[in-house]
């Protein structure tokens, strides 16, 4: 997992790379899953068709969750603790090639599971179940 000022640094060369590509990104910065699954839920209303989310498996779980049904693409730039997800999609760990690679890779379907946890929530996985 990366300290914080790594992720500032990683963030803005991932900006600085996004705007090399001629791609128009919004770039938000959030502090738990309710506040990234609101933030999600935001750019989706907006008309957004494209949402990454920069850290691990748990983070890219809810994204996912919250943009499943949407019509839209999905990515992971890997800063988590495990990555299994993104090691399984072939993506770099460093997030700065993850975000290149991605940007000039083409999209593709991913298999989800569907389970219900001890809570009775049902929540979507894709690769590591954080």
């Amino acid at each position: 997992m990366l300290a914080e000022a790594e992720r500032v640094f990683y963030l803005t060369q991932i900006q600085k790379l996004f705007e090399s590509f001629h791609v128009h990104a919004q770039f938000v910065v959030t502090e738990s899953s309710l506040e990234l699954e609101s933030s999600a839920r935001k750019a989706i209303s907006q008309g957004r068709r494209a949402l990454f989310a920069m850290g691990g498996d748990g983070t890219f779980q809810a994204l996912a969750n919250t943009a499943f049904g949407a019509g839209v693409f999905l990515g992971v730039l890997p800063v988590g603790g495990g990555n299994d997800f993104a090691a399984s999609l072939g993506l770099p760990d460093d997030p700065l090639k993850a975000a290149d690679a991605i940007l000039r890779g083409e999209p593709r379907f991913v298999d989800l599971l569907r389970v219900r946890t001890d809570e009775g929530r049902i929540r979507l996985y894709a690769g590591g179940a954080a």
